[in-house]
């Protein structure tokens, strides 16, 4: 009786109950509305499979209607713990208090307690009406009892996780403010961190890889596995529930520990112990400092000289802010001594990255160490497809993208990567991946701009190599028999779409394609300005759709077409167009003047009949345009008037001035000038 006496106090309880049961009334009664009351406005007859599974997983805490509930699991047992506890932060209360005849550990267990029970009582009445309501309506063709104990279960363990982490982070904290928001940030600070860091770093190290894998921060953290729903895709396992519980008994454990230590004159300074202060102080600091150097290099496109301005900048101002916050004080310039050692510790850390004294920038494996590599830009897909045993199962996607094992390209992608590492002021390009899977099993990973046409050199050997288009053109190792049917379309026209259903014209178009992108060059394969109007979608007996544009240099293609008469059948052909329509594209200059004068330029067009110069035109749309090599050039809108037998259409594209054109072309643009 001793020991139940001397952690719990009748008295201290009951005032808690008279003084908070508001908040537990206010929280049943919202629950309910979100939750029961919600599904009893649902209309079963209206209820289709979609919205049922949606019903069901909300029990998971895992939908839509799910978002409300998540959102008071995360707002209510943080305000339950700064009421609770808001004694310790105010000097009076805190003396009041603690001059009562309870010794720390009573407070401590007594507020907790009925904190507990008030989180509870409200989750278990909406539990009791949820038992109810599956009983008695459609429900309970929608989930079971134990579903409703789950729902029950899981909103428990949430809300006391919530609960005795705010209670540990208000122990160090005199201040009910800053206890909110050092719960929250706490709540989401490593995976800030991290992400944060990782946007420095690729800046700072050439070759660093942005855009990881951050799964890990948002399976595992629990704010994060709430707020993105993912507690019925995780597949919450008991060692998720093992892990909060042990987290949850540690958070109040440790905040009790704390609290037997904390002076009562902390009420109502920032951080309350002394040894917490400089982790505070230079915390901020540091988070200011690489939360700024984000936004540097952004406004600056990746400037070094600005980003390390911003670094300077902005670790000044959050120093001197958390100075203040802990002195509350604004004379805080005495500290100054401090952000001396704060910058000098800096300088030599980024004098450190600059020298490359880790050898990370030109570090490189040895060809025989490599088991494979994979050179694209999804580091998700390469995540997903190394956790697979056979990598070829896995669809590539179409942005050249690729896993290389043999020896030849693994050595050409060596080459490529030695010659990356070797520019660190090229940031032209779109960023891609160089990803080694080691022998011993092991990764290494860098990031680069690869300017396609900078480094065509080191990629046409790679990009022709069979396990890159094999990759890239899944059609090349598809199997036949496994092909439904062909769909191929013209977007530009109404003519209907050619469907191959035939297992002998299957086979024959699939090998004409075969060959045609079998012998696609690098060069080819980088005719990024070309126009894609063709395409074939191959569908396979799974139901799987993959569609490959068929461009205009794909000449056994379009020859078995010609034979077999599909192709004017399909494709657009100049006897379809009426008439093409050519338009001057107006300079900024033309369509500020027309702004100030507040009357519109009207571009001048003209009207093309001419067949030798529509075919012109035609190929040219289709074949894709010459562009120099000065940068952008004017160009002239072209649009095609259409009509066939099927039906009418109106399509556009556009024709360069720096386009070679015939005698007859080059009049009507003339026109346009005059």
């Amino acid at each position: 009786m001793k020991f139940k006496t001397s952690l719990f106090s009748s008295g201290l309880i009951k005032s808690d109950v008279k003084r908070f049961w508001w908040i537990s009334a206010l929280y049943t009664v919202i629950l309910f509305f979100v939750y029961p009351f919600h599904l009893m406005m649902q209309d079963p007859k209206l209820l289709d499979q979609w919205r049922r599974d949606d019903i069901f997983r909300s029990t998971r805490l895992s939908s839509g209607i799910s978002e409300l509930q998540i959102i008071l699991i995360c707002i209510v047992p943080v305000l339950l713990a700064v009421l609770l506890f808001r004694y310790m932060q105010v000097s009076k209360s805190a003396a009041m208090m603690h001059s009562l005849p309870f010794e720390r550990k009573t407070l401590y267990f007594s507020h907790s307690a009925i904190g507990l029970v008030l989180l509870t009582l409200p989750v278990l009445l909406n539990g009791i009406v949820l038992f109810l309501l599956q009983s008695v309506t459609y429900l309970n063709t929608v989930f079971t009892p134990a579903d409703i104990l789950i729902w029950i279960g899981l909103t428990l363990l949430f809300n006391t996780l919530f609960f005795s982490f705010a209670i540990f982070v208000g122990m160090f904290t005199g201040n009910s403010i800053a206890q909110i928001a050092f719960t929250y940030i706490l709540h989401v600070l490593p995976s800030g961190i991290s992400i944060l860091l990782d946007y420095n770093m690729t800046y700072l190290l050439h070759g660093f890889g942005r855009d990881r894998n951050y799964t890990f921060f948002m399976d595992t953290l629990p704010i994060f596995v709430l707020t993105d729903l993912k507690i019925d895709s995780l597949g919450f396992t008991i060692a998720h529930i093992i892990t909060y519980i042990l987290l949850t008994v540690f958070f109040f454990a440790a905040a009790m520990f704390v609290y037997e230590k904390r002076k009562l004159e902390s009420a109502s300074d920032i951080i309350s112990f002394e040894v917490i202060r400089p982790v505070f102080k230079y915390g901020v600091t540091f988070c200011g400092m690489i939360l700024g150097g984000v936004y540097f290099s952004e406004i600056s496109k990746g400037s070094i000289p600005i980003i390390l301005l911003g670094y300077v900048l902005c670790s000044f101002f959050s120093y001197f802010i958390a100075e203040m916050l802990i002195q509350k004080s604004f004379l805080v310039w005495n500290a100054y001594k401090g952000f001396l050692v704060y910058s000098t510790i800096l300088a030599f850390v980024l004098s450190g990255f600059f020298m490359d004294v880790t050898g990370f920038v030109h570090r490189a494996p040895d060809a025989d160490q490599v088991q494979r590599v994979y050179f694209g830009q999804d580091m998700f897909l390469w995540n997903h497809i190394e956790n697979k045993t056979d990598v070829k199962e896995i669809e590539m996607k179409f942005d050249n993208t690729g896993f290389f094992e043999s020896q030849e390209n693994i050595q050409n992608i060596l080459l490529l990567h030695q010659q990356l590492a070797k520019t660190p002021s090229v940031k032209e390009g779109s960023l891609k991946y160089i990803i080694y899977t080691l022998k011993n099993g092991e990764h290494l990973i860098r990031q680069y701009p690869v300017d396609e046409k900078r480094y065509s050199v080191y990629l046409k050997p790679i990009y022709e190599s069979k396990e890159y288009k094999e990759s890239r053109f899944p059609v090349l190792t598809q199997d036949i028999n496994k092909i439904k049917f062909v769909e191929i379309s013209d977007s530009r026209n109404p003519k209907k779409p050619l469907i191959l259903s035939g297992s002998s014209e299957i086979k024959e178009f699939t090998d004409q394609l075969r060959l045609d992108l079998a012998g696609v060059t690098f060069e080819n394969l980088m005719m990024m300005d070309s126009r894609e109007y063709i395409f074939a979608n191959i569908t396979d007996t799974d139901g799987k759709v993959l569609q490959y544009s068929l461009r205009t240099n794909y000449a056994r293609v379009f020859q078995w077409l010609k034979a077999k008469g599909h192709y004017e059948n399909v494709v657009l052909m100049p006897k379809d167009i009426e008439s093409v329509v050519l338009e001057r594209n107006l300079s900024p200059a033309e369509i500020r003047a027309g702004r100030d004068k507040k009357e519109p330029v009207q571009p001048k067009r003209i009207e093309v009949k001419d067949t030798k110069v529509i075919e012109e035109l035609l190929i040219l749309c289709s074949t894709g345009n010459y562009r120099n090599n000065t940068g952008y050039s004017e160009y002239i809108n072209v649009g095609f008037n259409i009509k066939t037998s099927i039906g009418s259409n109106y399509f556009s594209d556009q024709i360069y001035r720096d386009t070679p054109v015939s005698d007859g072309l080059k009049k009507y643009i003339q026109q346009l000038d005059k």
